[in-house]
């Protein structure tokens, strides 16, 4: 359904979130909030779709950001 490193929102709207990790339990993503601190959670995959290819940008800072807190790794 979902791989790490997707883009997706939650079907009922939010931040784009970036899927980090795939668990039993569901996806775990991580996201900036609007004053730039990194978060992440974790939902059930029914709640989460992909985000459409014009909403997806790709940010260096953003990726070198969730790699330092340990969100993200290649």
């Amino acid at each position: 359904m979902f791989s790490v490193g997707d883009v997706v929102v939650l079907k009922s709207g939010g931040p784009k979130m970036t899927v980090t990790y795939l668990g039993d339990r569901g996806v775990s993503c991580s996201w900036f909030k609007d004053d730039q601190t990194p978060t992440w959670h974790e939902f059930p995959a029914e709640a989460l779709t992909r985000a459409s290819a014009a909403d997806v940008e790709v940010d260096s800072t953003v990726l070198d950001t969730l790699r330092q807190t340990g969100s993200f790794e290649d």
